[in-house]
């Protein structure tokens, strides 16, 4: 679809300099001809993931489709620089949200299973207090000995 836009806007460049420029009725039958196209191109928007970029491109058609010109349509419905900021911040998003779900998935694990990891912690510091009185009790051996 896009390609076929292309077409008809180089058709369109090349019909512009044969006409006079300052005919106000070929102006119009672009502009008409622009309205049709952005229409068409209306569910080419929808390949952005974020909502506020296809507002964006959707302002964008509107301003090109007023101009007549149609390959501005196509550089607004097609820009890579947009496509591709898009997808990355969807990737991104996409990224945080698996980060969030596996966090909240521990919380829940850890939440239902808080009495093995008591156990499992109470465990770990009577390890770490044992291990200190040892080697008080070691000290205080070794320091008596030689008194």
């Amino acid at each position: 679809l896009i390609a076929s836009v292309k077409i008809l806007a180089k058709v369109q460049y090349s019909e512009a300099k044969v006409q006079d420029s300052n005919s106000k009725r070929q102006g119009q039958r672009f502009n008409n001809l622009a309205k049709a196209i952005a229409a068409i191109l209306d569910p080419s928007i929808e390949r952005y993931y974020s909502s506020s970029s296809r507002k964006q491109v959707r302002d964008g058609l509107k301003r090109a489709m007023r101009s007549g010109s149609l390959s501005q349509l196509v550089n607004v419905v097609s820009n890579p620089n947009n496509i591709t900021a898009d997808a990355n911040a969807f990737k991104q998003a996409v990224s945080y949200y698996a980060r969030t779900v596996q966090e909240i998935e521990r919380l829940e694990y850890e939440k239902t299973h808080k009495e093995h990891f008591a156990r499992e912690l109470g465990a770990q510091v009577a390890e770490g207090v044992s291990g200190f009185i040892s080697c008080i009790a070691c000290v205080l051996f070794i320091v008596l000995a030689f008194l």
